[in-house]
């Protein structure tokens, strides 16, 4: 193989290649459509990514887009966990020393 064999080959690997190639999918089933039919049948695609389906819309036969489920949102914060594990010392809103001060200050 000569060398503008190997640079044609490359550059139409980095052509192909799609960072949407790069992504893993989330789930086994992954359908390919189209732009007109993603736009057409909206819905119906958003209903089938919400059950955990990938949908890859493409323009022209290259893929462009990916419609995926959100995660859910993380649990609310629970407070007062740590409660009786943290210990805040008496002076803790006490004034800074001179010397520590004049160094946040830049004196």
């Amino acid at each position: 193989m000569g060398s503008d064999t190997i640079s044609a080959t490359l550059l139409d690997i980095r052509q192909t290649t799609t960072r949407l190639g790069l992504v893993k999918s989330k789930g086994p089933k992954m359908e390919q459509v189209n732009i007109y039919e993603a736009k057409t049948q909206f819905s119906r695609y958003v209903e089938k990514a919400e059950a955990g389906e990938d949908i890859i819309i493409a323009r022209g036969g290259k893929q462009v887009a990916r419609l995926t489920s959100i995660s859910p949102q993380r649990r609310p914060v629970c407070f007062g966990v740590l409660k009786g594990k943290v210990r805040v010392s008496d002076d803790f809103d006490a004034p800074l020393p001179e010397e520590v001060l004049a160094g946040f200050e830049g004196r």
